[in-house]
């Protein structure tokens, strides 16, 4: 959903490479790329999907392909906030204190 309460739909057409894998016809905007990565992280941590499920969901929900490389990284290189929660900012106490 967006701020004014429309569901946002993607609709990429796809284009064939040399390769014979399919590529999205254009680059996608910064807009569209901090929608997709904050999809990620709603559909990973709210709705708790394995990241085969969220590759599977973003192709049904806004017909956008990504690898399953692509959702990883997203979820390991961009932190939300329910991502910096969960990662500790120090080392636990028993571990940084030396025995002398």
């Amino acid at each position: 959903m967006t701020a004014a309460g429309q569901t946002r739909q993607t609709f990429l057409k796809r284009v064939i490479g040399q390769d014979g894998k399919t590529y999205p016809p254009r680059r996608m905007s910064k807009l569209d790329r901090e929608f997709l990565r904050g999809r990620v992280h709603c559909l990973s941590h709210d709705e708790n999907l394995s990241v085969r499920q969220v590759v599977a969901r973003l192709a049904d929900d806004h017909g956008v392909q990504r690898s399953v490389g692509w959702v990883f990284d997203v979820l390991r290189n961009y932190r939300c906030t329910a991502c910096v929660q969960v990662v500790p900012s120090a080392a636990p106490e028993h571990l940084s204190e030396v025995d002398q």
